[in-house]
């Protein structure tokens, strides 16, 4: 019963943010789902309007829910260009996790999300030993940028084709990182994000090489979590909050000017999701949440904005 009063309670929330969508069709024109799909089900209008009727679709249909609200990239297109500002993107997200919560969520985005990506040990041994192994999951698709794909994990990828694993990690090879600045050196955390620690890691290594040749010092912990949008991606608040707890851990105590990460979505995540979901922990929580998002920047507006860096 409680259960039920409790989504009933969602449901009544998120209805009530519904409201102040125009139908305008704004969102049509800029939304990457809608130029590939030509369906009105993938606009943001089409989306707010179904959930508009959550409820009985709920009941109905849970799955083809489901799936309806997941063809949505939340890259936030719509919601810049919507005139009346509709959060959008706060809409669907709450929209997912109601959906999960009712249906639950697959055994293998569990497993992913609240285990391995929640365990940065854990995450890093299966890499380690995945790297020579991957070639028993992941197809070679002779494409130039050398991607694969994985016909195996089609249900959470789709067609994706993605890059493969790089031989050894970012933090395997540079080691934990914690240097102590001389004074009036500037000190930042560096967060390489999953796929920077583990498959674009000429890219982090290129990051660090950068910051050193500045004379920035480095804090760069091995056992860093995912930045959480996966989780946040898929419906999983849980799966966010457990990967959050263990970067909070990290941050809280060190001593850094600011948090530099190469990867946009987790600059974002950082920015503006962590505090967020932060604060459903606890004040101490979303008080450190906070003033991390404050800190955090994008490599290149570091390097722009902080260190004048200019090209010759």
């Amino acid at each position: 019963m409680d259960d039920v009063q409790a989504l009933a309670k969602r449901l009544l929330a998120l209805d009530d943010r519904l409201t102040d969508c125009m139908r305008c069709g704004m969102c049509q024109a800029v939304c990457p789902m809608f130029g590939a799909s030509g369906m009105e089900a993938d606009v943001a209008r089409g989306k707010l309007a179904l959930i508009g009727n959550m409820a009985h679709e709920l009941f109905k249909d849970p799955h083809a829910l489901a799936d309806k609200l997941g063809r949505c990239l939340l890259c936030g297109s719509c919601q810049a260009s919507c005139p009346p500002g509709v959060k959008i993107i706060e809409i669907f997200r709450e929209a997912r996790e109601i959906v999960y919560s009712f249906i639950g969520l697959h055994p293998m985005k569990k497993l992913i999300f609240r285990q391995l990506l929640g365990h940065p040990r854990l995450f890093n041994l299966a890499m380690r030993f995945g790297a020579p192994a991957q070639k028993l999951l992941f197809r070679d698709t002779n494409d130039p940028q050398k991607t694969v794909c994985a016909p195996m994990l089609d249900f959470m990828l789709g067609d994706r084709h993605i890059r493969p694993l790089a031989a050894k990690s970012l933090h395997a090879k540079l080691g934990d990182l914690d240097e102590r600045p001389s004074a009036g050196q500037i000190k930042v955390a560096f967060f390489p994000g999953c796929l920077g620690d583990k498959m674009y890691t000429e890219m982090g290594e290129a990051c660090v090489k950068v910051l050193h040749h500045h004379n920035v010092a480095i804090y760069m912990p091995g056992t860093f979590a995912c930045c959480g949008i996966p989780a946040v991606s898929s419906g999983d608040a849980e799966g966010m909050i457990k990967e959050l707890k263990v970067n909070l851990n990290l941050l809280a105590d060190r001593d850094f000017n600011y948090l530099v990460t190469p990867c946009g979505s987790c600059t974002s995540t950082i920015k503006e999701l962590w505090p967020e979901y932060a604060a459903r922990i606890d004040a101490t929580a979303e008080r450190t949440a906070k003033a991390i998002a404050a800190k955090t920047m994008d490599i290149n507006a570091f390097l722009v904005d902080v260190l004048h860096v200019e090209a010759k």
